[in-house]
């Protein structure tokens, strides 16, 4: 199961209760493959504070959302700093990464992902985001991927708050709309500084 196979990475005994703070550095993840969601990397978390630092996840596979990351969490905050995803596909929503938040803080900086596919939307990146959550893209390259559905590149659904500075997104495909970025909102977005180029969409 997941702990043993986590157990194995280290001696150290897991804990009984999840922790409320964990740091993954420095570490590659390669030809993940899961039935579920999270091809590479899954994080279910309930308050916790979670931080990816350095971390590449590749060449990963998910029979539903998430091919290289699917996070699932309530409340607490999610740091990716320095993430690459790259070449991960995943059967539903999110390619690269799959987010679905009630209430979570997450800032992702100096992120890329590339060249992944979504047999749903967001061939690189698919959020739902609740009414209390917040997304922050800083640096942030979405290129080359590529979703059966809505949003080649970025896939927003969001009763929450998002802002980008910095964000590239480049090169995407969508068989439905929004070759770059599709986004369904009720709320104010803020993009400070974007460059979208290159990307097409096969819908209306």
């Amino acid at each position: 199961g997941g702990r043993e196979a986590l157990q194995a990475l280290d001696d150290t005994p897991l804990p009984d209760e999840p922790p409320k703070s964990v740091e993954v550095s420095g570490l590659t993840v390669r030809n993940g493959d899961a039935e579920g969601d999270g091809g590479g990397i899954k994080v279910s978390s309930i308050g916790a504070e979670v931080v990816l630092s350095d971390v590449v996840v590749e060449a990963s596979a998910a029979g539903e959302e998430g091919g290289g990351i699917s996070v699932a969490a309530v409340g607490g905050t999610l740091t990716p700093d320095g993430v690459t995803v790259t070449g991960n596909g995943a059967a539903g929503d999110g390619g690269g990464i799959n987010i679905a938040t009630s209430s979570a803080t997450l800032a992702l900086t100096d992120v890329t992902v590339t060249g992944n596919t979504s047999g749903g939307s967001g061939g690189g990146v698919y959020t739902a985001l609740g009414s209390t959550a917040a997304l922050t893209l800083t640096n942030v390259t979405l290129s080359s991927n590529s979703a059966a559905g809505v949003g080649g590149g970025l896939a927003l659904r969001s009763s929450g708050s998002f802002s980008a500075d910095g964000l590239t997104v480049a090169d995407n495909a969508a068989g439905g709309d929004g070759g770059g970025i599709f986004v369904m909102s009720n709320e104010e977005m803020t993009l400070a500084s974007a460059t979208v180029t290159g990307n097409s969409a096969a819908g209306d």
